[in-house]
């Protein structure tokens, strides 16, 4: 027995299942969408079972920051700290660092692509309309992270970790998050398509209204990760990886063909 759940997907408009040719099909912007979508968290909820889907937390900021800056206080340099201000519209593509920390930072409409951080920490931030683009974080550690409608194609997290991390309305196309162990992780009408996670621990993470086509899950721990509502065509997972995922009855004939099984209706 794989042990894959099947459960009814509550309102799911940008996906529907065409019972004659037995296909998905998906409507929606997942890069340029900028619907606010409701989002809620409870610090104080009780504990839930490994593996079942946990609301993020979100990042501690305050209201409004005292210093809100168009560039870093410092330049970037091995082990440099940097906390609570509001950046926006800095440029530091293509900078490199080891041991860098950013706490407690609203970064708006930064350039932050290309950017080689080796075990930095993000705590507490927040980066709305931000360029990622082909940035590579290795061994980070990631808390209490949102980050929202932010161009991220071939962004590259490493042998990291990810607690708390929402990521809302952004462009992952072709990102590489490999050997990353995600833990209240909630992906929200994102492009994730050839998206890596080979190697994850996705445990009870949700992704809800993303285009994951060709995203690549092998060798990855998907007990609890909720699909529902997520277009899935071509995904590459062992049948083995799929034990305890949760899906939709519409995406179980997309995941069929993996079994080897040939669906054909009856005046075919």
């Amino acid at each position: 027995m794989i042990g894959v759940a099947f459960r009814k997907s509550p309102g799911m408009p940008a996906i529907w299942h065409s019972a004659k040719k037995a296909t998905l099909s998906y409507a929606g912007n997942c890069a340029s969408d900028s619907r606010e979508v409701p989002y809620t968290m409870n610090k104080r909820s009780k504990p839930q079972k490994k593996g079942n889907p946990q609301e993020p937390w979100q990042p501690e900021l305050p209201d409004e920051f005292d210093n809100r800056l168009t560039e870093l206080p410092e330049p970037i340099d091995d082990d440099a700290d940097y906390t609570g201000f509001a950046l926006a519209d800095a440029t530091f593509d293509e900078m490199a660092a080891t041991g860098i920390s950013f706490r407690e930072i609203h970064f708006q409409q930064c350039a932050m692509a290309r950017t080689t951080f080796h075990r930095p920490e993000f705590a507490d931030i927040r980066l709305d309309s931000c360029s990622l683009a082909s940035a590579d974080w290795e061994k980070g550690s990631l808390s209490r992270i949102e980050i929202n409608d932010c161009g991220m194609v071939g962004f590259r997290l490493f042998d990291a970790t990810a607690d708390d991390l929402l990521v809302r309305g952004s462009n992952c196309e072709m990102a590489y998050f490999w050997k990353t162990r995600f833990h209240r992780a909630r992906f929200e009408r994102c492009m994730l398509r050839r998206a890596s996670f080979e190697g994850c621990d996705l445990s009870g993470i949700v992704f809800s209204e993303c285009d994951l086509s060709g995203a690549d899950f092998r060798g990855t721990k998907l007990a609890g990760t909720d699909f529902r509502g997520s277009r899935i065509n071509g995904i590459n997972v062992g049948i083995l990886d799929l034990r305890g995922a949760i899906i939709s009855p519409d995406q179980a004939a997309e995941l069929v063909g993996l079994l080897g099984v040939v669906i054909k209706w009856d005046d075919e």
